[in-house]
């Protein structure tokens, strides 16, 4: 088949960058030609426009913003489509802005649902009633005009279904997948000084805060908190490792790549994925939290949306409620006390991944849905 990806919001680093990598390796190992489509990183022009079109106004700068981005892709695609564009089956959308853009394309349009729009820009700050109009509308146009949605968990089924009134028959709940052959067991001297890692977007609603007060009860322990990622809560974060006289204890790596990103995972005694519920945000199925269960190393998450759907306590990895430093800091305590329990969750945490998250397998799931919207 002939598959275009594409995406309103820059890939960057997170989450979407790796579904978009691995589901663009594995399509292509399965002889599939598939092309990429990401908006140009927008120049001071473009933000300068922006500001003059919404006489300063901080909201509807941001909707201008969102439209520049969506444009770029969108003139990709089309430009894509007039020179290469020839036996295309097929669009998958990676967000709801893209997909929008998509409506007279005359073309299948495959939607993958990472989490809800709306509620993602509402936890970064609050909109107008006009952007929050905006968006809606194109979350509208975007569900309405997919040929099929797939959900990286069943709470985001639930809200376009309940929210937006879908069809659940035009919506499949496909848990997120790792590329076990990348993700997999190495064998690494171990660092100096034991850590434990948490890769993460430095947003709300990854929760990196509660890690770092966890370590406010383990100052005792000879152990270190490494931060990986980047993210608008970079500075506030620092500033809480400062506050609580923990520089000693925490370090912020910033981003890397996936290959370091396998190394890192490696050389943790554990990861710890502490998300926390913002503005009606939750967790669907990290793919940081598979992609350390396929390391074989134990995951500690909180126990909400779709990693509780992933992690059984105390069989495959462990759970702490959100939010709860004090329960966090006793299970890493208790993990670093006792490598065998550490051993034991983390060759659970690895056949879990083998048998439910494979890449190769989800990829295969994905092609049943593209080949059920080609008829």
């Amino acid at each position: 088949m002939k598959i275009l990806i594409g995406t309103a919001l820059a890939l960057g680093t997170g989450g979407v960058r790796s579904y978009v990598q691995t589901l663009e390796n594995e399509l292509v190992a399965k002889g599939h030609d598939v092309s990429v489509k990401q908006p140009d990183l927008l120049r001071f022009y473009h933000k300068i426009m922006a500001r003059i079109k919404s006489l300063g106004n901080h909201n509807k700068v941001r909707q201008e913003l969102m439209k520049a981005n969506t444009s770029s892709s969108f003139t990709k695609t089309r430009k894509y489509m007039q020179t290469n564009g020839e036996n295309l089956e097929l669009i998958h959308a990676q967000d709801v802005l893209y997909a929008a853009s998509l409506r007279e394309m005359h073309i299948p349009v495959v939607l993958t649902v990472h989490g809800p729009l709306l509620k993602e820009m509402e936890m970064a700050s609050k909109l107008s009633q006009h952007v929050r109009s905006y968006i809606i509308e194109q979350e509208r146009i975007a569900y309405e005009g997919a040929a099929h949605i797939l959900a990286v968990d069943t709470g985001q089924k639930k809200i376009i279904v309940e929210e937006y009134n879908i069809d659940p028959e035009k919506i499949t709940v496909l848990l997120n997948a790792v590329d076990t052959r990348l993700f997999t067991p190495l064998s690494l001297e171990e660092p100096e000084v034991p850590f434990y890692l948490v890769p993460r977007r430095l947003v709300p609603k990854n929760g990196v805060g509660v890690a770092i007060k966890a370590f406010r009860h383990l100052q005792d322990e000879r152990m270190e908190l490494w931060i990986v990622g980047d993210g608008p809560d970079r500075s506030i974060l620092e500033e809480l490792v400062d506050h609580e006289g923990l520089t000693n204890k925490v370090r912020f790596i910033g981003s890397i790549e996936q290959a370091e990103m396998v190394t890192m995972m490696n050389q943790a005694e554990g990861i710890v994925i502490p998300s926390i519920p913002v503005n009606g945000v939750i967790e669907a199925s990290s793919i940081s939290a598979l992609e350390g269960m396929s390391v074989g190393k134990p995951v500690i998450a909180s126990n909400i949306g779709g990693l509780s759907e992933m992690i059984t306590h105390m069989k495959n990895g462990c759970l702490f409620s959100a939010g709860d430093d004090s329960e966090l800091a006793a299970l890493i305590r208790k993990l670093h006390a006792d490598r065998e329990l550490r051993k034991l969750l983390g060759e659970n945490a690895l056949e879990y991944v083998r048998v439910n998250h494979s890449s190769t397998a989800w990829s295969e799931k994905i092609v049943k849905v593209y080949e059920s919207v080609c008829k």
